[in-house]
């Protein structure tokens, strides 16, 4: 996933920077500290075995984990050295505590233990400084501890709230039926903004199907995007006015890279398209005009939100690309191709192609 757009973290409340500041630098400090601790200089075969075959196993790791990522196509933008650096640090810091534990003294022992999980703690701060995942403390372990969401009520709850005047949209967790894709998903949310709820019977308002990037599930929007507190300061503006936000699950898993499209990483555009936008119709009354709905996304959603709407252009007329790629990336084209596509394409043989509509380069 590549970073996300710079934005105004004070719009995200104040709290304990994650990008900067003291939070960062302390940790990253006290695992070098620890580290040095629990390596030690110890003896001779320690300082002229061990430790150099430490180096080169943390080093390796990182070449590996690098090598890992460009292969997999899990970030359009190349990751910082630091990151390769610090996760040199952290598999260093494992073989420190496997290798010198059965001589070390008790207390290095304890150090020994106390750095790994502290030079992993660092990998995951240079990981979010690179991203922008979560701007301060607060956020991270709000989302950490599934602590509640702005706005939210129950769907069994906002019938009672019918012909009323809310000072705020209100954030509802649905569970979708996959009955077309069979498409394994977590729970999705739908905002509804304070006009739904002032009739007798909801308006057909616009709607806007909200996708988030490999890495992450439908809460990123809100718990760490802001999303909630964004709309809701724009349906103050208009009388209560905002279209709906369909916040939807286009994974299925943390790292279940499907850029939307239906193959063995389940059938995700079909959910998109056949479970998710007629639940939002039949549920709450949205508007069915394709001039009313658009996809929002980034990164992987990013790529979802061009390739949906210019696929189904009879259900969705705009979208907005945030960091996305052109299509569907999941490592180099013929890697993306067999991962995602598995079976549509088939080599061509010495001789010549078996098929050329199904063949990714031909030569007479």
């Amino acid at each position: 996933m590549p970073p996300l757009p710079d934005p105004d973290f004070s719009r995200f409340g104040h709290g304990i920077s994650l990008l900067g500041g003291w939070l960062p630098l302390t940790i990253e400090i006290l695992a070098i500290a620890a580290l040095i601790t629990a390596a030690g200089w110890r003896d001779r075969r320690w300082r002229t075995v061990w430790l150099p075959i430490g180096l080169v196993l943390g080093i390796g790791a990182a070449l590996g984990a690098r090598t890992y990522m460009n292969s997999e196509g899990l970030a359009s933008d190349p990751a910082p050295l630091r990151l390769w650096l610090w996760t040199a640090v952290f598999a260093f810091s494992i073989a420190v505590l496997l290798l010198g534990f059965r001589g070390a003294r008790w207390w290095r022992r304890l150090v020994s233990l106390v750095a790994v999980p502290l030079t992993a703690l660092a990998v995951l701060v240079v990981v979010n400084e690179w991203v922008g995942y979560y701007p301060t403390w607060q956020r991270a372990w709000g989302d950490i501890t599934s602590g509640p969401m702005p706005d939210q009520t129950e769907l069994t709850a906002i019938g009672a709230l019918r012909n009323t005047h809310q000072d705020t949209g209100k954030l509802v967790p649905v569970d979708i039926p996959s009955t077309v894709s069979g498409f394994k998903h977590r729970r999705e949310y739908v905002y509804l903004p304070p006009t739904w709820f002032t009739g007798s019977v909801p308006p057909k308002l616009p709607a806007i199907l909200m996708i988030t990037g490999e890495f992450g599930n439908p809460t990123n929007w809100i718990r760490t995007g802001n999303a909630i507190t964004t709309v809701d300061d724009y349906a103050h503006r208009h009388g209560g006015a905002a279209p709906v936000l369909v916040f939807a699950d286009s994974s299925g898993s943390f790292n279940n890279d499907t850029e939307c499209v239906n193959g063995p990483r389940g059938n995700a555009a079909d959910h998109l398209v056949k479970d998710v936008r007629p639940y939002a119709i039949s549920q709450f009354d949205v508007s069915s005009d394709p001039a009313d709905w658009g996809v929002v996304g980034w990164s992987m959603g990013g790529t979802c939100a061009i390739d949906l709407t210019v696929m189904h252009p009879e259900l969705f007329t705009t979208f907005d690309d945030i960091g996305g790629d052109r299509g569907p990336n999941s490592g180099t084209k013929q890697q993306t191709i067999k991962r995602l596509y598995p079976g549509f394409f088939v080599e061509c043989c010495p001789l010549g192609c078996v098929d050329k509509r199904k063949c990714l380069s031909c030569k007479e």
